[in-house]
């Protein structure tokens, strides 16, 4: 079981995914509120050793203003962020700048 932010106890599943490698700027892309009231934004890059960069991920409205986002994602990480709103499309915008990477769409069970 994962604890979110909140130290609260969910199992987590994915509900999207996408990936890219280095140098890959990846256009907005749409999708669709998960339906469970706790959702977030996971996100892992894969950065080989002597490789520089960073990676950017950005959540937008379908009215492209920004409501959440992780910026300068060095190295091997991972981690998550929480999304509030009410809307029901959102789109993912991601740059890479050096390593590999990975996020998802993922909901509480």
């Amino acid at each position: 079981m994962a604890l979110d932010q909140e130290g609260s106890n969910f199992q987590w599943s994915v509900v999207k995914e996408w990936s890219g490698g280095r140098g890959v700027e990846h256009e907005p892309e749409p999708f669709t509120r998960p339906a469970a009231r706790s959702w977030r934004i996971a996100y892992r890059t894969e950065a080989e050793k002597n490789v520089a960069g960073v990676v950017d991920v950005v959540i937008l409205t379908k009215d492209h203003k920004m409501v959440a986002s992780a910026y300068n994602l060095q190295g091997k990480v991972s981690g998550f962020f929480t999304v509030t709103g009410e809307e029901t499309e959102y789109y993912l915008e991601v740059k890479s700048y050096g390593p590999d990477w990975w996020v998802a769409v993922e909901q509480a069970q």
